[in-house]
């Protein structure tokens, strides 16, 4: 679904943070790698799945400020229908091409 959104343009100029999941004890960074859709391609899945494949590139850093919708932790879709974390982010730091 996040992959169907990005690519839909729910989100600002396709951009998206990632960041990483601590496996012991489910915490997520603070700092996170701000992402940006080059293009994406619909591969062939089955009818109940559909596959987006996307490319990306690295635009920034952000710090994650809140998570708006914890509740997906424990597997419950939010308000929109999202079954993926979605964060408050200030940005750290925007990379130039240069």
């Amino acid at each position: 679904k996040m992959a169907r959104d990005i690519v839909d343009g729910k989100w600002n100029d396709n951009l998206f943070c990632v960041a990483l999941r601590a496996r012991d004890t489910n915490r997520i960074a603070s700092v996170g790698t701000i992402m940006q859709l080059i293009h994406a391609d619909e591969t062939n899945g089955t009818p109940s799945r559909e596959r987006v494949k996307v490319t990306c590139r690295a635009v920034g850093i952000a710090r994650i400020m809140n998570v708006t919708n914890p509740m997906v932790w424990e597997g419950t879709k939010d308000d929109d229908g999202n079954n993926y974390l979605v964060a408050q982010v200030k940005i750290r730091q925007i990379m130039t091409d240069e």
